[in-house]
C-alpha cells in the first residue's frame, strides 16, 4: 500500500510542476523586448522580472539573460541582484539536468546573500538547494537545507516563504511514509495558506493522504472530496484522477469494494481517454485485486492480464503486482503448479526493484501453493516465514491469517503439539482483533456516511465537468470522421502527387548528403559535446535544430538518413551514456537510479528503462550491480 501511495505522490508532484510551467509564459515576450531596449538598472530590473515570471519555463533563455544580468550587476555593484541571478541560474541548470552547475550556482548565491545580508535571497537559496537534493532523492540533505530556509523565513516573517518551505518539508516526509511528521507541517502550512487565501488544493490532498494513513479515513475522505472539487473547478483533470485514485484506495481499505471499483473505473476512463498507459497498468491491477475480493476470478484475471500487457509494452519493471494477482487467481482455481510459477515470477520482479513490502504476501502465497501440491515441508517453511514477517510488521489481521495457515499445515502433518501452540497464538490475536472489530465497523459506517454525503453534494457540479470531458471526446471523434472523409475524397489527388513528392524528398536528402551532411554533423557533434542539450528534458527537434543553426527538415534528414536514427533515439543514446558515467563516479551511489536518470535528461522512469535496455542490453539495476562488483 505504501508503494502505491508513494508512486501516486510522485505523479502529483510532477503535475504541480507541469501546472506551474504552463501558467507562467504570458508576459515573457514583452519582458524580453524590454530587456533588449533598455540599459543599466532598468535593464537589470527587466532581467530579474523575466527570471521571476518565467520560473520553470524558458530555462535556456534564463541562462542567457542571467549571463548578461550578472555583468550588469557587477558594473552597478548590486550584490543582491547578483545573488538573485545566480539562484535563477541554478534553478534553470537544475531543470536542464546540469546538476554540477546547478549546485555551484546555488552555493555562490548563498555566499553572496550572506555577504549582502539579504535574508530573502538567502532563504530562497537554501530552499532551492533543498529542492536540488530532493530531486536526487537525498531527503536528509534536502530537509537540512529546507530547515535553514525556514529559520530565516520565520525570522523575517515572510508568510509566502514559510508556507512554501513547510510544504516542501512535508512533501519529503510524506514521500518516505512519515505521515505524522508530514501532517504536523501540512497543518501549519494549510493554516497559513488559508489565511492568505492561496490555492491550497495540493496541500489538502496531501493532508488527506497523511490522515488516511494514521487511521482516520472518514476525515481523509472529506479532504479528498474538498481537493477533488477544487481541482474540478480549476479544470485540473489529471489531479482529479489522482484524487479519485486515493479515494479508491481509502474505500478498499474500508472493505467497501464495490464503491472502490466505482472510483477506480472513473480513473480508468480518464486514463483511457488520455492514453496514459503507465497509470492504466496500475489501475487495472487495482481493479483486479478488488475483483478477487468479490470472488470474481474471471474478471480479475482479465484485469491482471491487461495490467501485465501494458507494463510489458512500456518497459515498466513493476510487474510484480499483476503477476502476484494472476497467481492468486490460479490458486483460487486450485491450479497450484501454475500459481507457484506466477508467484516465483512475481518474487523475481519485486526483488528487481528492491521492494521488500511483498514478503508477507509472497511467503503466504508460496505456502498455500506448496500446501495444494502436498509439499507440506515447504508449506511449513513459508508459513513460518509469513508469521515472522507479520510479527515484525505488527499487522494483526495478516498475522492471524498466517497462523490459520500454519495450523492447517501442522495438522496435515499430524504435528498436533505444534498445531495446538499455534492455535493458542491465534486465539490471543483474535481477542485483540475482536476488540477492534466494533471500532472498525463504526469507522466503516462513518466512511459510508461521508461518501454518501459528499457524492450527493458534488453530484451536479461534477457531472457537468464529466460531461465536458465526454463531449470533448465526442467532438474529437466527430472531427476524426470528417478528416477521414476529406482524406478519402482527396486520395486520388494524393496518388497523383505521390511520385513528384517522392522525387522531391529524395533529392532533398541526396543534396544534404553530398553538400551539407558532413558540416552539419560536425556542428551537431560540437554542440552535443560542449552544450550537452540532451540533459534538457524538454528538448525538441526544433530546439536542437535552432542550436545548430539549421532547419527541422535538414536535421531530421541528417538523423534519419545519414545517421539511421530518430531524434529521440539519438538523444537517449547520450542520456544513457551520461547515466552510465554517473554510476561509475563516487558520490552517486546514494542516489536512486531514477533520480540520476532525471538529471541526465530523461523525463519518465519507463522511457529511461526502455532506452537503457535498448542501448546496453541489460537493465540499469543490472548494470549498477555489475559495475559495483
Amino acid at each position: 500500500m505504501h508503494l502505491k501511495i508513494h508512486i501516486l505522490l510522485i505523479c502529483f508532484f510532477a503535475l504541480q510542476v507541469f501546472a506551474q510551467e504552463t501558467n507562467e509564459k504570458k508576459s515573457l515576450d514583452s519582458l524580453a523586448s524590454r530587456i533588449s531596449t533598455t540599459v543599466g538598472s532598468k535593464k537589470l530590473a527587466a532581467i530579474l522580472q523575466f527570471c521571476e515570471e518565467s520560473a520553470n519555463s524558458s530555462a535556456r533563455q534564463v541562462l542567457e539573460f542571467t549571463s548578461e544580468g550578472l555583468l550588469l550587476a557587477e558594473e552597478l555593484n548590486d550584490f543582491k541582484a547578483k545573488a538573485e541571478l545566480l539562484r535563477y541560474r541554478g534553478s534553470s541548470a537544475l531543470i536542464l539536468g546540469e546538476m554540477d552547475d546547478s549546485i555551484d550556482f546555488f552555493k555562490q548565491s548563498i555566499v553572496l546573500s550572506e555577504s549582502a545580508k539579504d535574508s530573502i535571497n538567502l532563504a530562497e537559496g537554501y530552499n532551492s538547494l533543498g529542492r536540488y537534493f530532493f530531486i536526487l532523492g537525498n531527503f536528509e540533505a534536502s530537509r537540512d537545507n529546507y530547515r535553514l530556509s525556514l529559520n530565516i523565513s520565520e525570522k523575517i516573517s515572510n508568510p509566502k516563504l514559510i508556507y512554501e518551505v513547510k510544504a516542501n518539508i512535508a512533501s519529503s516526509y510524506l514521500g518516505q511514509g512519515k505521515y505524522n511528521k508530514a501532517l504536523e507541517l501540512l497543518e501549519e502550512a494549510l493554516a497559513l495558506c488559508r489565511q492568505k487565501e492561496l490555492y491550497c488544493a495540493g496541500a489538502i490532498l496531501n493532508k488527506g493522504i497523511a490522515i488516511n494513513n494514521i487511521g482516520k479515513p472518514s476525515e481523509a475522505l472529506e479532504l479528498f472530496f474538498e481537493a477533488r472539487k477544487t481541482f474540478f473547478e480549476k479544470g485540473e483533470f489529471s489531479a482529479v484522477a489522482l484524487t479519485e485514485h486515493h479515494i479508491g484506495y481509502l474505500l478498499e481499505r474500508a472493505e467497501l469494494y464495490e464503491e472502490a471499483i466505482h472510483y477506480f473505473n472513473l480513473v480508468k476512463e480518464f486514463y483511457e481517454k488520455s492514453e496514459n498507459i503507465n497509470r492504466l497498468s496500475a489501475i487495472y491491477a487495482n481493479i483486479g485485486e478488488l475483483m478477487l475480493e468479490l470472488n470474481r476470478p474471471d474478471e480479475a484475471e482479465n484485469y491482471f492480464n491487461k495490467s501485465l500487457d501494458y507494463k510489458k509494452e512500456t518497459g515498466i519493471k513493476t510487474v510484480g503486482d499483476p503477476l502476484h494477482g494472476l497467481g492468486l487467481v490460479a490458486l483460487k482455481r486450485e491450479k497450484y503448479d501454475l500459481a507457484f510459477n506466477y508467484f516465483q515470477d512475481a518474487q523475481r520482479a519485486f526483488a528487481a526493484i528492491d521492494d521488500e513490502a511483498y514478503e508477507d504476501e509472497i511467503y503466504y502465497a508460496f505456502s498455500s501453493s506448496y500446501f495444494g501440491m502436498k509439499d507440506f515441508e515447504n508449506a511449513e517453511k513459508y508459513a513460518l516465514k509469513s508469521v515472522m514477517v507479520n510479527k515484525n510488521s505488527g499487522l494483526k489481521r495478516e498475522l492471524a491469517l498466517s497462523y490459520e495457515n500454519l495450523v492447517r499445515v501442522y495438522e496435515e502433518q499430524e504435528k498436533y503439539d505444534l498445531a495446538l501452540q499455534a492455535k493458542k497464538e491465534l486465539e490471543a490475536i483474535n481477542v485483540d482483533l475482536n476488540s477492534t472489530k466494533e471500532i472498525f465497523a463504526i469507522t466503516k459506517q462513518l466512511v459510508v456516511e461521508t461518501l454518501r454525503k459528499n457524492e450527493e453534494e458534488n453530484k451536479q457540479d461534477l457531472s457537468v465537468d464529466r460531461e465536458v470531458l465526454t463531449s470533448n471526446t465526442n467532438y474529437f471523434w466527430i472531427w476524426l470522421v470528417l478528416i477521414l472523409l476529406l482524406l478519402g475524397g482527396g486520395i486520388i489527388y494524393l496518388k497523383k502527387k505521390h511520385y513528384n513528392s517522392k522525387l522531391k524528398n529524395r533529392s532533398t536528402v541526396e543534396y544534404l548528403q553530398k553538400d551539407e551532411a558532413k558540416v552539419l554533423f560536425e556542428t551537431l557533434k560540437d554542440v552535443i559535446k560542449n552544450e550537452k542539450p540532451y540533459l534538457n528534458q524538454e528538448l525538441t527537434l526544433s530546439g536542437l535544430a535552432e542550436l545548430i543553426n539549421t532547419s527541422d527538415k535538414k536535421l531530421s534528414a541528417l538523423l534519419n538518413h545519414s545517421l539511421s536514427s530518430s531524434f529521440y533515439d539519438y538523444m537517449n543514446h547520450f542520456r544513457v551514456e551520461a547515466v552510465k558515467e554517473k554510476l561509475r563516479l563516487e558520490g552517486y551511489e546514494k542516489y536512486s537510479l531514477v533520480g540520476i536518470a532525471y538529471t541526465c535528461g530523461f523525463n519518465s522512469k519507463s522511457s529511461f528503462y526502455r532506452a537503457f535496455k535498448k542501448e546496453t542490453g541489460i537493465s540499469p539495476r543490472e548494470y549498477k550491480i555489475k559495475h559495483a562488483s
